[in-house]
C-alpha cells in the first residue's frame, strides 16, 4: 500500500511524505504506482529545483518546505491528486493529514494540538485552506 502523509499548520503545508508500493499489478504494469509516482516526482522535483523545498531524508521520501508561500498551490495539487487516486483505489493508497494548530502554539506554547485525519473523513473539495476548516478538524480530533 502507498501511504501519503502531509503535515499542515496555520500557515500551510510544511512537509509531506509518500512511501510504500501499491501492488495493484506486476512491476511495469502498475497504473496506481505510476500515477502516484508521476504526481509526487514532478511536484517534488520542481519544488526542490526552485529551492522552495528540500528532501528531508536519505531516501528522498520526506519533503520539507522551505518557502511556504511559493509552494502551497503545488502541494495542494499533490494532496488533492493523491486524495482523488485514493478514492478510486482505496485499498492501494491512503492519504493522511497531520494538523498542528500554530495559532494555539503562538499564543500558548504549552498547549499544542496535533492529530491525524484520514482523507475519507475530510469532506473538502480542495486542500484544507481556512482557519475554520482547521478548527473543525481539531475539534474532531479531541
Amino acid at each position: 500500500m502507498i501511504k501519503a502523509s502531509f503535515k499542515k499548520d496555520y500557515d500551510g503545508f510544511y512537509a509531506y511524505e509518500v512511501s510504500g508500493h501499491a501492488n495493484y499489478a506486476e512491476k511495469g504494469k502498475d497504473i496506481v504506482c505510476a500515477a502516484v509516482s508521476s504526481l509526487y516526482l514532478a511536484i517534488s522535483n520542481y519544488l526542490v529545483s526552485k529551492e522552495y523545498a528540500y528532501f528531508g531524508d536519505e531516501e528522498g521520501q520526506v519533503v520539507e518546505i522551505s518557502d511556504i508561500d511559493e509552494s502551497q498551490k503545488l502541494i495542494e495539487v499533490l494532496h488533492q491528486g493523491l486524495v482523488d487516486i485514493s478514492k478510486q483505489y482505496p485499498e492501494f493508497v491512503t492519504v493522511a493529514v497531520e494538523i498542528k494548530d500554530s495559532r494555539i502554539f503562538r499564543s500558548n506554547p504549552s498547549r499544542i494540538t496535533t492529530g491525524t485525519v484520514s482523507a475519507e473523513n475530510v469532506k473538502v473539495t480542495s486542500a484544507i485552506n481556512s482557519v475554520d476548516q482547521v478548527e473543525h478538524l481539531r475539534q474532531k480530533l479531541m
